[in-house]
């Protein structure tokens, strides 16, 4: 079984699945989209076949229909939305990082039920979420809508040293309205973006306090190393192992660097807003902290980087908020993506060492 699905088998696959899968293009790539989850399963540029996204290759072995997706380490892949708090709507009990038997993913997350409507330009996602805490105690509903959109790169890719570089890129908008009949509960959107393994996890930092670690470790022992201006972590998917960087300490861009099956170098950066002052509900369990915006995983055969909004909930100030964050991905010699990470992420990445992904 192939590591990578290509996107054109992924698409197959994910039709005789019955999972409703849509696509749609620009001028850059396509991308393919289903509404388990409001997920983004696969993304490719323009030429080449290749998924830029960790799919589950295992759903090529499930038979026909949707049946046996849910038992899945990690789903069906891409891009997806969650909501937390993990420890209270996910765990039940103290949580198991080596062999998660206690832990239950809300069906109302995933797979989720969700409207789905197309245009040329959008694909939008709308539902009803109802999370419900493991100790009875906390509820909470809410309505949300993602929109999906292909969107423009950050910054003008004319200049000669970057000609011939592949560049694809994607939007997506969120809105929620709490329910104030939903219960006393408190949740947040919880974006996570899979990766295969062999892709370099790059978490730019702020500068801040000298000597203290950045890293807070919520599983596993993890292999990600820490330097002054940046968190490094080679994706083994063997680790079961999570890290949480707190607002105050991120730059509001994460970055994924892998090598692609051409040999050429894949840069992808994940864009979004946050607020150093801003309350941030997950956290592991034993410590009383509310700053973590930006999380990482390694395990199960994949990685993930991950982000979160800010909490919203009946009893907050915020009742209705709007969360917009971006996708760039570009392909290219890696002079040409080494330019661009320096420019977006101020990382040298020929500092890296990018291992061939496994075919």
């Amino acid at each position: 079984m192939p590591a990578l699905l290509p996107f054109t088998r992924l698409v197959t696959e994910l039709t005789r699945l019955d999972l409703q899968p849509i696509e749609f293009a620009s001028s850059g790539g396509r991308a393919v989209l289903v509404p388990n989850a409001g997920r983004i399963v696969g993304l490719r540029f323009e030429t080449g076949d290749e998924n830029l996204f960790w799919a589950n290759p295992a759903i090529a072995a499930l038979p026909g229909g949707s049946h046996g997706i849910d038992e899945l380490p990690g789903g069906l892949g891409g891009d997806r939305l969650w909501f937390g708090k993990e420890l209270t709507y996910f765990w039940n009990g103290s949580p198991d990082w080596e062999s998660f038997a206690n832990y239950e993913i809300p069906p109302s997350a995933d797979p989720g039920t969700y409207a789905l409507t197309a245009t040329t330009d959008a694909v939008r996602f709308s539902g009803r979420v109802t999370l419900e805490g493991r100790n009875g105690a906390e509820r909470t509903s809410f309505n949300v809508t993602r929109t999906v959109s292909f969107t423009e790169p950050p910054f003008n890719l004319s200049d000669e040293s970057l000609q011939g570089a592949d560049f694809v890129g994607l939007e997506t908008s969120n809105e929620v309205e709490v329910d104030p009949n939903g219960g006393n509960g408190i949740a947040d959107l919880w974006h996570l973006l899979q990766v295969p393994t062999s892709s370099q996890i790059v978490i730019p930092l702020r500068k801040g306090s000298s000597g203290r670690s950045v890293a807070t470790s919520f599983g596993m022992p993890g292999s990600w190393s820490e330097r002054h201006d940046r968190i490094e972590w080679e994706v083994t998917g063997l680790e079961r192992a999570k890290l949480g960087v707190s607002a105050g300490r991120v730059t509001g861009k994460v970055g994924v660097v892998r090598q692609m099956l051409d040999g050429r170098v894949l840069l992808l950066v994940r864009s979004f807003s946050v607020d150093p002052a801003g309350t941030y509900v997950d956290h592991p369990e034993g410590q009383v902290r509310s700053d973590q915006a930006v999380q990482a995983w390694s395990g199960f055969g994949f990685g993930e980087i991950e982000h979160r909004s800010t909490a919203f909930g009946a009893e907050l100030p915020s009742t209705v908020i709007e969360d917009r964050d971006q996708i760039w991905a570009f392909g290219g010699s890696r002079d040409q993506v080494n330019a661009i990470a320096v420019r977006l992420l101020g990382v040298d990445i020929r500092k890296l060492v990018i291992p061939p992904i496994k075919r």
